[in-house]
C-alpha cells in the first residue's frame, strides 16, 4: 500500500512556467513583459538569465519552451542555450558577479518557495 508521502503531484508544464515568469516578476517588482522584452540593459539580461535557469533546472523546461515563454523565434535556441551556459558559467567563478549571480538565484528560489 502506498504511503501518502509517495504521492506525486503533477503540475503543467505551461503552469511551472507561469509560476516562475510570475514569481520572477513580482521578485524583481516588474512585469513579466520586460522579463521577455528584447532591451539588453545588464539588469535585465542578468534577470533573463537567471529566469532561463531557473525555467530549465526546477520547472524541467525544454530549451524550445523556455525559448517560446521568453518570446524568442523558434529557430533562436541557441540564444537560450548560450544564456543558460553563461550563467552557470559565471556563477561557478569566484569573482564577485559569480557570488552576486548564485546569492540572486538562491534568494529567488526562496521567494518562490522551491
Amino acid at each position: 500500500m502506498a504511503d501518502a508521502n509517495d504521492r506525486k503531484v503533477v503540475i503543467r508544464k505551461q503552469d511551472r512556467i507561469d509560476y516562475i515568469l510570475t514569481g520572477v516578476a513580482d521578485y524583481y517588482q516588474t512585469s513579466i513583459s520586460d522579463i521577455k522584452s528584447r532591451r539588453r540593459s545588464k539588469r535585465l539580461i542578468n534577470r533573463k538569465r537567471l529566469t532561463i535557469k531557473l525555467l530549465y533546472d526546477v520547472a524541467d523546461c525544454s530549451l524550445k519552451d523556455i525559448s517560446s515563454a521568453l518570446g524568442y523565434c523558434d529557430d533562436n535556441l541557441y540564444s537560450v542555450y548560450s544564456h543558460l551556459k553563461d550563467v552557470r558559467e559565471d556563477m561557478s567563478s569566484p569573482l564577485t558577479e559569480g557570488k552576486k549571480l548564485k546569492t540572486e538565484y538562491n534568494n529567488l528560489l526562496n521567494h518562490l518557495n522551491l
